[in-house]
């Protein structure tokens, strides 16, 4: 798909779609309150999208590549977040999570808690412009990758 159309079932991607271009949603003039992500897609790219084109998603539980926690989408494995879900009252990352992936936290203002299990955060602009602060425990990559990039950070004694 490369173009969501602003249609009465706004936010259904139909069965047989596989794959959610990068700029798939960059002409809708309204969010969508939900995006509903059938089995069939194996392929997305948010990176680089305008931020809050859906305010949470919802995925098959018959998609093999993809899973949906709490909104927010995650790969089937729950390793790598794909896209958290808009919030202004910041984020908590998944125990478990691994990667926060490019563009990933478009969508997220505020404080962002990261867990230990984060190994990798692919996102060269920064987690994103609203982050207001990272909230992770000490001596963790994202304590390092938060003072790397100028973020302020919060040390907590347990994981997040």
């Amino acid at each position: 798909m490369t173009y969501a159309p602003d249609a009465k079932n706004q936010g259904v991607l139909p069965e047989g779609t596989t794959g959610i271009a990068e700029g798939a949603f960059s002409l809708i003039p309204e969010p969508f309150e939900k995006l509903y992500i059938p089995a069939t897609v194996k392929t997305m790219k948010f990176q680089l999208q305008r931020a809050n084109v859906f305010c949470e998603a919802e995925v098959s539980p018959d998609n093999t590549s993809f899973m949906a926690i709490d909104g927010s989408i995650f790969t089937a494995a729950g390793k790598t977040l794909v896209y958290a879900k808009v919030s202004e009252d910041g984020y908590i990352v998944p125990d478990n999570t691994e990667i926060i992936s490019k563009g990933s936290l478009a969508a997220v203002s505020g404080t962002v808690c990261i867990p230990a299990s984060i190994t990798k955060i692919e996102d060269e602009y920064g987690l994103g412009r609203e982050i207001t602060a990272i909230r992770t425990p000490k001596g963790s990559y994202a304590e390092q990758y938060a003072k790397e990039n100028n973020i302020p950070f919060v040390a907590i004694e347990r994981p997040t």
